[in-house]
């Protein structure tokens, strides 16, 4: 038995509290500034160059980032050998690695297209397509397991509805003036996946 299976209910917690680790900071971190808006303002902006409080979201970033990087392990080690058996944790430790780079490099309203702004727009790109092909490609893992063949459907779901929220409901919501929200509900179904793999993943472990 190695270390990741040694280990593997600890890295199922570090998926789970992941999620909710990163909604607490941010309605806090919002909650420090009146003129910060949920519905009109992207997360990204609570840790922009020159914010009041900035630190607070960047080490969320850095944080979740690293909790679901650690997660990925687990979750390689808790499902049976099969099609995307290195690809799709893969991915989604591409996701986790996203949040932590998102964390380093700030956006900046400062000075638009810094380095620092530039990195930070890639590797929130990068990351949540890593995440939306991760929930196609692991599905057929999870189907040749019968402890996860259940989840196979949910999976596939979970990144249909990713891309019709990051297509349509961030294009509605950015006409109606609300980027903020269209952002958060895309964010909200990324981290679902995490959160319902982490809580399964913790089961078969006990």
């Amino acid at each position: 038995m190695n270390f990741f299976e040694k280990h593997q209910k600890i890295l199922a917690i570090c998926g789970i509290i992941a999620p909710i680790i990163f909604a607490i900071i941010v309605i806090i971190a919002g909650l420090l500034r009146p003129d910060y808006s949920h519905l009109t303002n992207f997360v990204s902006e609570l840790g922009a160059v020159g914010a009041p409080n900035a630190i607070m979201q960047r080490i969320n970033f850095v944080l979740v980032g690293i909790l679901i990087v650690a997660f990925t392990f687990g979750l390689h080690r808790g499902i049976g050998e099969g099609k995307g058996s290195i690809i799709g944790p893969l991915l989604i430790a591409i996701f986790g690695l996203s949040a932590v780079v998102s964390g380093i490099f700030s956006t900046d309203p400062i000075q638009p297209g810094s380095f620092s702004d530039i990195m930070h727009s890639m590797s929130s790109a990068i990351g949540s397509i890593a995440a939306i092909l991760a929930f196609f490609i692991i599905s057929e893992r999870l189907e040749q397991d019968t402890l996860w063949r259940s989840y196979r459907y949910f999976s596939i779901v979970i990144a249909f509805v990713a891309i019709v929220v990051s297509v349509v409901g961030v294009g509605l919501l950015g006409v109606l003036g609300a980027p903020g929200l269209a952002q958060r509900l895309f964010m909200a179904v990324l981290f679902l996946w995490i959160e319902v793999m982490a809580i399964r993943l913790f089961q078969i472990s006990s």
